[in-house]
Parts: structure tokens; C-alpha cells; sequence
């Protein structure tokens, strides 16, 4: 799917109406929204709640990667998706890749 200018918030609602269509079964257990200059950081978070599952934008998922090499926290970024959004691991580390359920 490819966006243009102001099309990001169509081709998200498209992407939302599509994942809704089939069984329950057949639902995805995350999207990729992969270099489809869609602008995904701002609709990502709002994808996630409507469809209870993650949705990882490339170019976000670059930068956190890159804030967690160096570690900066991204806490401050969670308002663009569960990527950024901290998370305790089982041995008290904190974590910001809140990718496993």
C-alpha cells in the first residue's frame, strides 16, 4: 500500500478494514508497515489499540534500535506504538521492546 501527502490516515483505516475482514483464525498476530511512506509512527499506536496487536513501523523500528544500542530510553515515545513502551523482564531488567505479549 502507498500513500501519498495527507492519504495516511485512508490507507490506515484501508489496512484496519482489511485485517477485520476475515475468521478470527485468519487475523494476523502483527503488520509490518514497511517503507510505504504511509508515515506509520502516526497511526501505528492507534492500529495497535483498535486491533489488539502490534504494528511495526520499519522506520520506527530503526530508531528504536538505534536509542537501544546507545541506551536511550524511549518511554517518552510509547504515544507512536508498543515498540517504545517500557517493559519488565522476568528478571527485573526493564526492557522497551514490548513486542511479547
Amino acid at each position: 500500500m502507498h500513500a501519498r501527502g495527507g492519504d495516511e490516515l485512508l490507507a490506515a483505516q484501508d489496512l484496519l478494514r482489511r485485517s477485520q475482514e476475515g475468521d478470527q483464525e485468519a487475523r494476523p498476530e502483527a503488520i509490518a508497515i514497511v517503507c510505504t511512506n504511509m508515515r506509520g509512527p502516526l497511526v501505528a499506536a492507534a492500529l495497535e489499540r483498535r486491533l489488539g496487536i502490534p504494528v511495526l513501523d520499519s522506520v520506527a523500528f530503526t530508531l528504536w534500535g538505534c536509542l537501544d544500542a546507545i541506551g536511550v530510553p524511549t518511554e517518552k515515545l510509547a504515544g507512536f506504538g508498543s515498540i517504545f513502551a517500557p517493559r519488565v523482564q522476568p528478571s527485573g531488567k526493564v526492557s522497551t521492546l514490548a513486542l511479547e505479549s
